[in-house]
Parts: C-alpha cells; structure tokens; sequence
C-alpha cells in the first residue's frame, strides 16, 4: 500500500502534462503537453488549482485534477488517473480531498467533465455519486463531452 499525498499547484506542471498526455491519448481530450501547460498557468493565475496524487516511492504523479474556480462554483475541468494506478481507490483519495476543499472554500456546486463512451468507469463513479448531467457536446465519432454537476 502506498502513502498518497495530495499536492497543490505543483511547480513542474510539465510532469503532470505528461501524465495528462498519457491518460488522455487517442481521445477526443488528447493535447500538447506545452499547450497544457501554459492553459494551466492561467487557470492558476485565475484562482483554479491543479491537485496531484503523489507517493514517496515514485518520482513522478500518478492522478490530477485541474480544478476552475467561479464564485461558489468548482469545476474539475480535467482529471486521472495513471493506467497502473487504476481501481485502487487513488480517485476515490483524490476526489474526497476535492468534495473537503468545496467545503472549506464555501462551494455549492462541483462540477466534473468527461467522456462517459472513453471514460465508463469515471462515468458509473459520477452517476454513484450523485450528479446530474447539465451540459453535452458532441466530440464526434459518438462520444460526448458531458459536464455533470451536483450540490455540495
């Protein structure tokens, strides 16, 4: 069993682009690690937050969220978790810490993204954990970009 640590704004988002790179390959979502990087300086720079999950016997981050911040609105604009590191309850860490960080910042309404055709198991996670679709575009190729939202 690992240590999990959760780490806030991360000096090298490069290494998080990569990972983000990685998860997202061959998606809809897929983009340049240098292309994210400067999206997220600005979503940094503009009260949003990028999480990583982090273990001492790594020397990389294995799940992020990028979170955008509007009011008394949270949105996880974009999130995973590395391929290895699936179903071992990393989401689960990271997410509570995120429902944690709502309550602590006064939020009413977290909001996630993604793409339930690409994406089932976040998708049978969201649904569990009571979010309601608000928002659908349509990438193409049958998948859709879903934003789900909930009251905290």
């Amino acid at each position: 069993m690992h240590n999990f640590e959760i780490n806030e704004n991360p000096k090298n988002l490069l290494i998080v682009a990569l990972l983000q790179e990685e998860i997202f390959a061959n998606t809809p979502l897929s983009k340049d690690k240098n292309e994210l990087v400067k999206e997220w300086e600005e979503i940094v720079s503009n009260r949003g937050t990028i999480l990583t999950v982090d273990a001492e016997e790594f020397d990389y981050p294995f799940a992020f969220a990028v979170l955008k911040k509007d009011n008394h609105n949270l949105l996880i604009d974009s999130s995973g978790v590395k391929n290895n590191f699936r179903k071992q309850g990393v989401w689960g860490y990271l997410f509570n810490f995120i429902e944690f960080y709502c309550e602590k910042n006064h939020i009413k309404n977290l909001e996630i993204k993604n793409i339930p055709t690409i994406f089932s198991e976040m998708n049978k996670f969201i649904l569990a954990n009571n979010f309601i679709e608000k928002e659908k575009v349509d990438l193409g190729s049958g998948n859709f970009l879903v934003t789900f939202i909930k009251e905290i």
